[in-house]
């Protein structure tokens, strides 16, 4: 009888507000917010920012959670996509089309997670199962 694996499901209305805006403090601010830099009340997320902080957040978990190996350098590759591991089918890659800051087109999760630097959002993310 084989395994069942769980199934990657993202989804950041299980995560506290307190701990939603922490991460969107991070995104704009590039470092952790204090303790009275940041509040519980819920923000707007269909209205707040650039619209792509929910995706880099869930990039974020997908490397904090194991998902995806976390890179010690970019690997890039020629093919349009690249991402060290196995993307889960629940994620769309093409929500990263050109995120990474060096490059003028393309997909590589490895570079906008360290162009972002996501890493420093894992203490955060580890906490919440995202699998079903």
């Amino acid at each position: 009888m084989s395994e069942q694996q769980n199934k990657w499901n993202f989804d950041i209305t299980r995560m506290s507000d307190r701990d939603v805006n922490a991460c969107l403090f991070f995104l704009e601010h590039l470092r952790l917010p204090t303790g009275h830099e940041v509040n519980d009340e819920p923000e707007d997320l269909e209205t707040y920012g650039t619209g792509s902080e929910v995706h880099l957040i869930e990039l974020a978990a997908l490397y904090a959670q194991g998902v995806l190996p976390v890179p010690d350098d970019p690997i890039f590759g020629t093919n349009g996509f690249v991402c060290a591991g196995e993307l889960p089918d629940t994620v769309n890659p093409d929500h990263y089309e050109g995120m990474q800051h060096h490059s003028p087109g393309g997909i590589n999760l490895n570079v906008t997670y360290l162009d972002y630097s996501l890493a420093e959002l894992a203490p955060i993310l580890i906490k919440y199962p995202f699998y079903e």
